[in-house]
């Protein structure tokens, strides 16, 4: 979040990396079935968190002046 006012294509960049690490390990909030109820809720906040900062920067930057965005996966 630090970095998403003032450089929100480091931003997007830094996102884009966990989105990467969280698709290629097949994160899912499923995988914390072991654990209670309020660490799963937990988990399903964060990976929301992630996915939901990628498409508000994205909107962002093409709200600012139609920046050049790569969309990567």
């Amino acid at each position: 979040d630090s970095y998403s006012d003032d450089y929100p294509e480091y931003a997007l960049l830094k996102v884009n990396k966990i989105i990467k690490f969280i698709e290629e390990k097949d994160v899912k909030v499923e995988h914390f079935q072991q654990v209670s109820i309020e660490e799963m809720r937990l988990a399903q906040e964060l990976l929301d968190r992630v996915y939901d900062t990628k498409m508000s920067l994205l909107k962002r930057m093409w709200k600012d002046g139609g920046r050049r965005v790569w969309i990567t996966r």
